[in-house]
C-alpha cells in the first residue's frame, strides 16, 4: 500500500532542498595603518593614494553582497539566478584569496545544483568545498560537505559510499561535540543501512538518533526517529516493536495536529496488526485513516485505505464487505487515473471471487488487471527474480505443499492461457491479496531477495524522503 515520496523532496542531512541556505559568517579584515609624517618645508597637506588593504576590502564587500543576493534568490526558488550570483561572488573571493568565503560559496553552489537535480555538478562542488575546508582545518564545513556528498550518493543508490561519507561526518560531529549534527548523521546512517536491507543495523542507528533527540528535547527529530525505527522494526518482522514506535509518534502527531502524518501512522499500524493476525484492529486503524484522508481530500491514500479494508475483510471471511471496499478502491483509482492501484483493485477482486468459487468472474478481473499492467509496462518476468526461465516450474513444485491462494491463482491464470508461465509479473504478484506467513517464509527460503518484496505486498512503500 503506497504512500510514496519521490526524489523531488530530497531532504537529508543538509536539509530541505528548497530550504534555507548555509549560514555564512564572513569576517572582513580591517587594516590599521599608522603613519608618521615629517613635514619638511611643506605648507600644503599631503595626499595618499588608496591602500592595498582598501582595494582588497572593496571586492570582499561586493562578494558578500552577491552571496546575500544569492541567498534571497535561492529562498525564492530562483535557483539559476542564485547560482549566477554565487558564481560571481566565488570569482571575487578567489581573486582576493579569501579561502573561507570561497569554501562557503562552493557549498552553496553544490546545494543549488543538487536542488536542480544536477548531481554531477553537485558532487564536484561539494568535493571542492571539502578540500577547502580541509586546507583550512574547518571541521564544521568538512562535516557539511561530507553530509552533502553522502546525500547525493544515497539518492544515486550508492549506499556503501553514502555510509562511508556519513561515518566520516559522524566522527567530526562527535569531535566537535555537536550533538544535533551527530543525531542527523546517525539518522542518515540508519536510513542508508535500511536502504541496503540491513535492518538490524538500521535499528541500531535509529535508536541512537532517538536517544539524542530526546536528550536535546527536539520533538520533531524524535518523531522522525520513531517513524524510521518503526519501519526498520517492521521489515525485521518485529511487528509489536514497530507498533510501539508508531504509537509513541502518533501521540506527538496528534498534539501537533499533523493530520497527514497521523493518517500515515494509522495506516502503518494497521499493516503491522495485519501481520500479527489481528484483523479487527487492522480494520479499526484503517477506518480511522480513511476518515482522515477523506477529510484531507487525499484520493490516492483513500484508495489505499479502502484496499486495506478489503484485504482485512477478505481474511475475516466477510467476502461481501471485501468486494464492497475493493470496488470503492477501484472507483477511486479509475477516477484519478491511478493505473497501478486500478490493477491492484482488480486483482484483489479476482481473489475474492476465486475464493467464492466464481472462477469465470475471477478470471475476468485477473485479465483486466493484467491488461493494465501490460499497458503500464510494469510487467516483470520471474526470470528477473529467480534467474532462469526454468525456475517457475521448480518454484511451483516448492510451493505445492501447502499451496497458497496466490499460487492457485497463478495456476488458474496459466491454465486459462491468460498468462504464460515465463511472464509471471512481479507487479501483479505484489498486488494480489497478501500471501500467508507460511508462503512468505517459503519465498524467503527460495531467494533471500524476495523477503522485503513479499512483505511490501501490503505495507505502504516507505516514504524515506517524506519522513527524513
Amino acid at each position: 500500500m503506497s504512500n510514496v515520496a519521490y526524489r523531488g523532496e530530497r531532504r537529508w542531512a543538509i536539509g530541505n532542498r528548497q530550504g534555507a541556505a548555509l549560514t555564512t559568517h564572513c569576517l572582513l579584515p580591517i587594516a590599521y595603518c599608522l603613519f608618521f609624517v615629517v613635514l619638511v618645508m611643506c605648507p600644503l597637506p599631503l595626499t595618499f593614494s588608496p591602500s592595498t588593504a582598501a582595494q582588497t576590502i572593496a571586492p570582499e564587500m561586493e562578494a558578500k553582497r552577491l552571496v546575500e543576493q544569492g541567498i534571497q534568490q535561492y529562498q525564492a526558488n530562483q535557483l539559476n539566478a542564485a547560482i549566477a550570483s554565487w558564481q560571481q561572488g566565488l570569482a571575487l573571493y578567489r581573486k582576493v584569496q579569501y579561502r573561507h568565503g570561497e569554501g562557503i560559496v562552493l557549498l552553496r553552489l553544490a546545494k543549488a545544483y543538487y536542488a536542480l537535480g544536477e548531481d554531477k555538478q553537485a558532487i564536484a562542488y561539494f568535493q571542492q568545498g571539502l578540500r577547502v575546508a580541509q586546507a583550512l582545518k574547518d571541521l564544521a564545513n568538512q562535516r557539511t560537505a561530507l553530509a552533502g556528498l553522502g546525500e547525493v550518493y544515497y539518492f544515486q543508490g550508492d549506499y556503501g559510499k553514502a555510509i562511508s561519507l556519513q561515518q566520516q561526518g559522524l566522527a567530526i560531529a562527535r569531535k566537535l561535540n555537536d550533538r544535533q549534527s551527530e543525531g542527523l548523521a546517525l539518522r542518515n546512517l540508519g536510513i542508508a543501512y535500511d536502504a541496503q536491507g540491513n535492518y538490524a543495523k538500521a535499528v541500531e542507528y535509529h535508536r541512537q538518533s532517538l536517544t539524542i533527540a530526546r536528550q536535546l528535547h527536539d520533538r520533531q527529530s524524535e518523531s522522525t526517529a520513531l517513524r524510521n525505527l518503526g519501519m526498520a522494526y517492521y521489515f525485521l518482522g518485529k511487528y509489536s516493536e514497530a507498533i510501539s514506535a508508531y504509537e509513541q509518534d502518533l501521540a506527538f502527531t496528534r498534539q501537533t495536529n499533523d493530520r497527514s502524518g497521523e493518517g500515515w501512522l494509522l495506516g502503518n499500524i494497521a499493516v503491522a496488526y495485519y501481520y500479527l493476525g489481528d484483523y479487527a484492529k487492522t480494520i479499526s486503524y484503517q477506518q480511522q485513516r480513511l476518515a482522515i484522508v477523506r477529510e484531507l481530500d487525499d484520493a490516492q491514500s483513500e484508495g489505499v485505505a479502502l484496499g486495506g479494508l478489503g484485504i482485512a475483510y477478505y481474511y475475516l471471511g466477510d467476502y461481501a464487505k471485501a468486494i464492497d471496499y475493493h470496488q470503492q478502491s477501484l472507483t477511486v483509482a479509475q477516477r484519478i487515473k491511478d493505473h497501478q492501484s486500478e490493477g491492484a483493485a482488480l486483482a484483489n477482486l479476482g481473489n475474492v471471487y476465486f475464493s467464492l468459487g466464481d472462477y469465470p468472474k475471477a478470471i475476468g478481473f485477473y485479465q483486466k488487471s493484467l491488461e493494465i499492467e501490460r499497458q503500464s509496462q510494469h510487467l516483470q518476468s520471474v526470470s528477473t527474480i529467480l534467474g532462469t526461465w526454468e525456475e517457475p516450474t521448480r518454484f511451483w513444485e516448492r510451493l505445492r505443499k501447502p499451496l497458497s491462494i496466490t499460487g492457485r491463482v497463478w495456476q488458474l491464470l496459466v491454465k486459462s492461457a491468460i498468462i504464460k508461465p515465463k511472464e509471471l509479473p512481479w507487479e501483479i504478484w505484489e498486488r494480489l491479496t497478501i500471501p500467508s506467513a507460511t508462503i512468505v517464509k517459503q519465498l524467503n527460503t527460495l531467494n533471500n531477495g524476495w523477503q522485503s518484496r513479499a512483505r511490501l505486498a501490503i505495507v505502504q512503500v516507505r516514504p524515506r524522503r517524506w519522513m527524513i
